[in-house]
């Protein structure tokens, strides 16, 4: 008898322990600051857009975060990369990355990929520098001053719904000379 009841009590305090662990170990997480990222719900293709429907908030302690906001989108900043096409494949219950969500490149693919009765067409039209504001120059979007001159020619792309809504022709400008 006296080995059951020492056996009966040593399982008794190891419950008491493990309960009293946890309920500890409960309350300590509780208090401990979390941090929001965007996760993957459903498979994403490249070039898809990301749905709102399609992702998640996933939870990460702060103190295991660490360097992780640096490289991917919090869920605070959700509402900035909806609707934008992601850069890669990404399988569900994966993180969205910034990297997935970066601009296209710099160099267009003019003509390739079109659907069916699309039609694409660069115009060249000279620009006089001297009577453009200087933060919409092509000069402040390209960062580039070495090859701007005011006769030089830069090529620009403007949509047809931009020519259709121009309802005055814009005058030539007198170049000294």
């Amino acid at each position: 008898m006296k080995g059951t009841y020492g056996l009966i009590l040593a399982i008794g305090l190891g419950i008491v322990g493990a309960l009293l662990n946890f309920a500890y170990l409960a309350n300590k997480s509780a208090k401990e600051e979390l941090v929001g990222f965007v996760g993957i719900r459903t498979n994403l293709q490249q070039g898809e857009r990301l749905r709102a429907d399609a992702i998640e908030e996933v939870l990460i302690p702060a103190r295991v975060a660490g360097t992780l906001k640096n490289y991917a989108v919090l869920w605070s900043a959700r509402d900035a990369e909806v609707d934008k096409r992601v850069t890669r494949n990404l399988p569900a219950g994966s993180l969205l990355l910034l990297q997935d969500m970066r601009s296209p490149p710099a160099e267009l693919d003019f003509g390739k990929n079109l659907p069916p009765g699309v039609e694409e067409r660069a115009w060249f039209v000279p620009v006089d520098l001297r009577r453009m504001v200087p933060s919409v120059t092509p000069t402040a979007l390209a960062r580039s001053t070495k090859d701007m001159r005011p006769s030089c020619c830069r090529s620009w792309m403007i949509s047809r719904s931009v020519l259709s809504r121009s309802t005055m022709p814009l005058p030539s400008p007198k170049i000294p000379g």
